[in-house]
């Protein structure tokens, strides 16, 4: 008998050489199994590895992951992140000592979402200022070109001595870190230039720099 599309129930044209009794069982059949397969579950894990054990699951099935407050969904071959409440973290950096730092971060459709402050203490950057990301949920780089740090966000840098401003944007560096850099237009046209010790000014203890960037999560 033929069937319709996309759920395949059968269902009798002048062509169906069947008894009523064996149409409508097939009918009946069919329509019942196209009922089970729109019958999402749902999940509940303790950890990872509660996680991973799960079987029986189909496309488009949600679980949530206790330990790490975070929500998956099957894509038919594997659990990939979904959805996160914002959640506080702490990154590590290079060439930049924090006195204080506040990151937050959360996770929607796949994509993280981070904003950010942090203050230079009386210890002064020394070159390229780089910081990671929430561990465990690190950047999809098949999306970008790591060669020409593609950029992911803005910054802004407060020079708090002098109240002045500057423009910036945050950059890849690696599937867990990112840099920042500051728009340059001391040109024909406005160009990135990486933070040193004394770009976008002389950095002093107060300095203030506020991130706000997204990435796909790996």
């Amino acid at each position: 008998m033929p069937t319709t599309s996309p759920d395949s129930i059968y269902y009798a044209d002048g062509t169906t050489p069947a008894s009523i009794a064996t149409i409508t069982a097939a009918m009946a059949t069919s329509i019942q199994d196209a009922f089970s397969l729109r019958e999402l579950k749902s999940y509940s894990w303790a950890d990872e590895t509660a996680r991973n054990a799960q079987t029986g699951m189909s496309a488009s099935e949600i679980g949530y992951q206790v330990d790490n407050d975070t929500y998956y969904i099957y894509n038919n071959s594997a659990w990939q992140i979904w959805a996160k409440a914002a959640t506080e973290y702490t990154p590590s950096f290079t060439a930049f000592t924090s006195s204080s730092s506040t990151f937050t971060y959360s996770i929607a459709g796949s994509r993280v979402f981070i904003t950010g402050t942090f203050t230079c203490s009386s210890t002064l950057p020394t070159g390229v200022i780089t910081f990671t990301t929430p561990q465990d949920y690190n950047i999809d780089t098949t999306y970008f070109d790591l060669v020409r740090a593609a950029i992911i966000g803005t910054c802004g840098i407060d020079d708090a001595s002098t109240s002045n401003d500057y423009d910036g944007v945050v950059r890849v560096v690696s599937s867990s870190t990112v840099s920042i850099a500051v728009k340059d237009v001391g040109t024909t046209y406005v160009r990135l230039q990486s933070t040193s010790a004394s770009v976008p000014m002389t950095w002093a203890s107060g300095d203030n720099v506020y991130v706000n960037f997204s990435y796909p999560v790996a």
